[in-house]
């Protein structure tokens, strides 16, 4: 995993890319908000394995199904 801060301005560009991809307008705010969301529980650190596991067992201690975050961490990808 290429390690990077997650900017507002990356945030753009992967809205870009989505819409490039033909994603459909839900799929576009869904990955946004996942993103959003994780880039808020980073604050500013650069996105490593160690802190994506972090914030996993951070959605599990918020007892989100397993399935969900699943969801949450695909949208990272």
């Amino acid at each position: 995993m290429q390690q990077r801060v997650i900017t507002e301005n990356l945030i753009k560009e992967f809205r870009k890319y989505l819409c490039n991809e033909e994603k459909s307008k839900n799929t576009e705010q869904k990955y946004i908000r996942d993103v959003r969301a994780f880039a808020a529980f980073a604050d500013d650190k650069k996105v490593c394995k160690e802190i994506v596991i972090k914030y996993k067992e951070y959605l599990l201690g918020k007892n989100y199904a397993v399935r969900s975050i699943n969801s949450m961490l695909a949208s990272l990808n």
